[in-house]
């Protein structure tokens, strides 16, 4: 078979030769068989040896990586080990706006990952089911939770999507209150333990009753029902819980099994985990816990422990220290590395705030933050302090914005 010559093929035949010999006993190599390129990278595919074990190319996912400079996945289909790997250069940032600029893919519950070296990395919750974020202080994890959550409430109405936020900072004022008057968040937001502990109780009263509803139906799960029943479906319910070290760890027993159940029952009821923590260790992530979690998001972590609970393995202790970087892992093991995307807090403000249903008039404080000024400003409204600015305040932009986010307010004549 004639090749094509190319650098990333070549270079893929002998790092993979070289981990090869130091790895296998079998003394005959691979043969490459097949490449072609495409718009996310190199697609190449090597003969096995017979008898040859092809876990050995998993263990060795990492060195292969590093030794290409590319993202690599890996199928092992009837004697061909496929090689996926993605050549493109990964952003240094990844702003919202940039990132869903693009148009997205099909699915219920749609959210960005970031750019990898293959592009875009999107996923869909209602799928996975649930997702674990780790990280240390300062890498990625509260600012991807809250670019997870607004996109969320922005492409899901409050109809089909309820958000239910837990966040045990300790101090001061959640960083999750910031979506508490979200249309999509049914009570308040939790932020003790105790409460965190009657909220499961309550989860899972609410579990129990859809499943009954559902079987009553004669359906099996949420998309069963929904695809028979398209003029009353049920939502799905995402359950976002921010420093989750602090939750496991203030459980009992009895309190820790309940939580494991919810995370291992739930899928087909619609409830989807959300779960991060700047810690990885086994007694905050649990067995029963993370081999349900379908993909996990790492950015740095200061202990190889922490990276092998939640991954596998210490890739997420090595990475470099740069804004933004972690490793995304899903399919059963596949793992690549990632820019996840970045949101500044006065943009997520302002998407908040373009959110909330306006119904008579606005009711901001008189010491109005900036951002919310700003989302005003755009809106065509400019509040003078202390007052709170009427609908008539709008320009026919500003109700045009809010037509598009769902108020559904139109201008009174002679406003």
């Amino acid at each position: 078979m004639t090749l094509p010559f190319v650098p990333a093929p070549i270079r893929a035949r002998k790092v993979v030769r070289t981990i090869w010999d130091r790895t296998g006993k079998n003394p005959e190599q691979p043969k490459l068989r097949h490449c072609h390129r495409d718009r996310r990278g190199w697609v190449v595919a090597f003969e096995m040896p017979i008898g040859a074990d092809s876990f050995k190319w998993l263990d060795n996912l990492n060195a292969i990586s590093e030794g290409l400079d590319a993202s690599v996945r890996i199928v092992y289909d009837r004697g061909w080990v496929w090689f996926r790997l993605g050549t493109r250069r990964i952003p240094r940032k990844v702003s919202y706006q940039r990132f869903y600029r693009a148009r997205r893919p099909a699915g219920e519950l749609m959210i960005g990952v970031g750019f990898s070296q293959e592009g875009r990395i999107w996923t869909d919750l209602s799928k996975l089911p649930h997702l674990l974020v780790g990280g240390a202080n300062g890498t990625i994890k509260s600012r991807f939770l809250k670019q997870a959550v607004i996109y969320l409430a922005e492409t899901r109405s409050a109809t089909r999507l309820r958000l239910t936020l837990i966040d045990l900072k300790g101090r001061g004022a959640p960083e999750l209150s910031t979506f508490a008057n979200l249309p999509h968040v049914d009570q308040p937001v939790v932020s003790d333990l105790e409460s965190a502990k009657q909220l499961l109780l309550e989860l899972e009263g609410q579990m129990n009753e859809r499943y009954e509803h559902i079987a009553r139906a004669g359906c099996s799960d949420l998309e069963e029902f929904n695809r028979k029943n398209p003029e009353a479906p049920l939502f799905r319910r995402v359950i976002v819980i921010d420093e989750f070290a602090d939750l496991t760890q203030g459980l009992s027993g009895a309190e820790q099994k309940l939580l494991e159940r919810l995370v291992r029952e739930t899928r087909a009821g619609g409830f989807h985990f959300m779960l991060a923590t700047q810690r990885g260790d086994a007694t905050v992530v649990p067995g029963q816990i993370r081999n349900n979690v379908g993909a996990v998001l790492v950015g740095r972590v200061g202990q190889p422990t922490s990276s092998e609970v939640m991954l596998g393995n210490r890739a997420a202790a090595s990475l470099p220290q740069s804004p933004g970087i972690a490793i995304w892992q899903h399919d059963q093991g596949t793992q690549i590395r990632v820019r996840a995307i970045n949101i500044e807090p006065d943009d997520v403000r302002h998407r908040v705030l373009l959110q909330i249903p306006v119904v008579q008039s606005y009711s901001l404080p008189a010491a109005q933050e900036p951002a919310e000024r700003r989302a005003l400003s755009l809106l065509g409204a400019t509040p003078g302090d202390g007052e709170h600015p009427p609908l008539s305040g709008l320009s026919e932009l500003g109700h045009r914005v809010l037509e598009s986010v769902g108020a559904g307010v139109r201008p009174q004549n002679g406003s």
